[in-house]
């Protein structure tokens, strides 16, 4: 595990500035650069065992499919909206972030499709 976003809540998400700048130095770190060492919280066994927060409890991929459904079915509701009020630049991104969930979804599905 590279980077940690610890939300509030379901709707709470880092900005945009936030991830590049987090992709960026794990992108210098491996790359050699001169970039800032990203600290490894943990490894791919310690994530399937426990949970790098202990305050939380793991969530299972059962769990979250009924979640970015409802994901999915809010940005048809915004790309409605952005429709009616022929905002393209929003419609575009609205449409960007519905394909992110629709792969999400079908990650998910194969996630928890794997483990039962």
């Amino acid at each position: 595990m590279r980077y940690l976003y610890a939300a509030q809540d379901f709707a709470d998400r880092p900005g945009d500035e936030e991830v590049f700048d987090a992709l960026d130095r794990l992108s210098e770190a491996e790359t050699g650069g001169r970039g800032q060492n990203i600290e490894t919280q943990g490894t791919t066994e310690e994530a399937i065992e426990s949970t790098v927060r202990p305050d939380r409890p793991p969530v299972a991929s059962e769990r979250l499919i009924p979640y970015y459904r409802g994901v999915f079915f809010a940005t048809v509701a915004l790309k409605r909206r952005c429709g009616e009020m022929r905002d393209r630049d929003a419609f575009r991104e609205v449409d960007r972030y519905q394909q992110i969930v629709k792969e999400y979804q079908g990650k998910t599905r194969e996630t928890a499709e794997r483990s039962s």
